[in-house]
């Protein structure tokens, strides 16, 4: 008689390593990808009722979520890391992507929405990243960090740049 359940047993750890190495492969692919900084906003759209009884568009901003995650500027001799560029003056980030997602409809939404004088429409999420490549002028403070490489970071006193534009038109 097989045994059934050793071969099972058997069958299943040889899927599962099978698909651990393939996850392994992935992971391996995902540290090589250079990281970028990247900025997510929500952004509640409505129908708002106004005094005069028409319905007028407006939106809030629900949520700004935003993540650094270390970056440096090669010039092809060497790169340095730049630390706490998002409250540099000149830095904007171009937008990634934009999604609109409608809110969904029910008997009970709307009749909250027609009380409370709100039609929900739905939610934009936008999305702000530094593409790869790109090229910066950065007037900041170079210091040392705790092992001993080089970084750029805002100065105690005095400006921080981080802008597209060249050095003479900051």
């Amino acid at each position: 008689m097989i045994p059934w359940g050793g071969l099972s047993c058997c069958l299943s750890a040889a899927a599962l390593y099978l698909l651990g190495r393939s996850s392994g492969r992935d992971a391996e692919i995902l540290k090589s990808v250079t990281r970028v900084n990247q900025l997510k906003e929500l952004e509640q759209h409505f129908l708002k009722h106004n005094d005069a009884g028409s319905w007028i568009q407006d939106s809030a901003l629900m949520l700004s979520m935003s993540k650094e995650v270390p970056w440096y500027l090669d010039d092809g001799t060497d790169r340095v890391h730049v630390v706490g560029a998002r409250g540099a003056a000149g830095f904007a980030l171009p937008v990634g992507s934009e999604a609109f997602e409608e809110s969904g409809r029910s008997l009970v939404r709307g009749t909250l929405d027609y009380l409370q004088g709100l039609k929900m429409l739905g939610v934009k999420r936008i999305e702000r990243v530094l593409p790869v490549g790109t090229s910066l002028t950065v007037v900041g403070e170079a210091a040392k960090d705790d092992v001993g490489a080089f970084r750029i970071q805002r100065p105690h006193k005095g400006p921080f740049y981080v802008s597209p534009k060249t050095e003479l038109s900051i």
